[in-house]
């Protein structure tokens, strides 16, 4: 059965958010430059995320949530992984989407283990 889960539209949207958020916020807080790694990043990310929350939109699946979390916990290492931590919008800006995404994430996972409802 093919439930829909407000959680997985949410996280599309957070995708779209990643896409964007370089340059929003290096138009918001001018600093240090970042770098066209960054944006390459931030781009497939965001792609990569969109796409498999607008996946588990259609086709309810645990492993799309857990993709999703990885991709989470993902986005709150990669500014010291791609060693952007210096920008601080956005280093926060990242660590934001990713606790958003776990927490979606998990959200839906629970929502998946939880019994449905019977009615009388």
């Amino acid at each position: 059965m093919n439930r829909y889960r407000w959680q997985d539209v949410i996280a599309a949207l957070m995708g779209i958010y990643v896409i964007v958020a370089p340059w929003l916020i290096s138009m918001q807080f001018p600093g240090p430059t970042a770098s066209r790694l960054i944006y390459v990043a931030h781009f497939v990310e965001g792609f990569v995320i969109t796409a498999i929350a607008c996946r588990a939109i259609v086709v309810s699946k645990t492993w799309f949530e857990w993709l999703l979390a990885l991709l989470g916990a993902w986005l709150i290492a990669s500014p010291w992984a791609l060693a952007f931590n210096t920008m601080i919008a956005l280093t926060y800006s990242s660590i934001v989407a990713g606790l958003v995404l776990l927490v979606l994430a998990g959200s839906a996972l629970m929502a998946q283990r939880r019994p449905p409802s019977s009615s009388w």
